[in-house]
């Protein structure tokens, strides 16, 4: 592996974190001709915290392009489909077409993280980040686009009343299989809850069934529980048809 240890460079405008705000930040960073230096592992975290056989609430118009070419429709164009023939977008589609969408606007990404970012006080590059392979980043602005994962959120209020290892954040939890004919109880709404609903098993038969409670409580913090024999256990799993 090569060592960047003593590797320093300069950028106008540092972006951390390549899922979709970052790939789009790129992309209109790059039409307007700002020098930019993108971070981190492309679309990651939906490749490894996002179930499969999810379907997007979003349809074709959420594209990525601020300018409008490398859009969804265009995907589907040049693939010879129609909306009609994707939506809803699942979750296989949607990285087929953030890949398509990189190659288009040319946007190569760092994949490294960012270890330590620092402000400068008096330099003209303001910003000094420093990533996990030892690699300096100079910048003048930083944009953060670390998406959701930081974020995760067990209130806990909540989490004192039930027995360790007997539940799960939707953010850890993206396989399946162990719900079948069970009961799920899902805490928290919108996109955790809609976005976790994988397609059901080919057979129709053994899916899980869910309910649904939506709190007051702050966005990201949808606990998943599962009710067997009278007992609590840890899962998620589809709403009922």
């Amino acid at each position: 592996m090569t060592s960047h240890s003593q590797t320093t460079q300069a950028t106008e405008l540092l972006i951390v974190g390549a899922g979709p705000f970052g790939l789009s930040l790129a992309a209109y960073a790059g039409q307007h001709g700002i020098d930019y230096t993108l971070v981190g592992r492309p679309m990651e975290f939906w490749k490894k915290h996002m179930p499969r056989g999810m379907y997007l609430r979003s349809a074709c118009d959420w594209h990525l392009d601020p300018g409008n070419r490398s859009t969804i429709e265009r995907f589907l164009n040049l693939r010879g489909q129609t909306p009609a023939d994707v939506e809803p977008l699942s979750l296989q589609f949607y990285l087929e077409y953030t890949q398509w969408f990189q190659e288009q606007q040319q946007i190569v990404a760092l994949p490294a993280y960012v270890e330590r970012l620092d402000y400068v006080d008096g330099d003209t590059y303001r910003y000094r980040a420093t990533m996990e392979d030892g690699r300096v980043i100079r910048a003048r602005n930083v944009a953060l686009a670390v998406g959701f994962k930081y974020f995760k959120h067990l209130p806990d209020d909540l989490v004192a009343l039930l027995p360790a290892g007997r539940f799960s954040h939707t953010c850890d939890l993206v396989e399946f299989e162990a719900l079948r004919s069970k009961r799920c109880l899902i805490l928290g709404g919108r996109q955790s809850h809609s976005n976790g609903r994988p397609s059901p098993p080919p057979t129709g038969r053994g899916s899980a069934r869910s309910s649904r409670i939506s709190p007051t409580s702050r966005a990201g913090s949808a606990v998943c529980l599962r009710k067997s024999r009278q007992r609590w256990g840890s899962a998620y799993g589809p709403r009922a048809a």
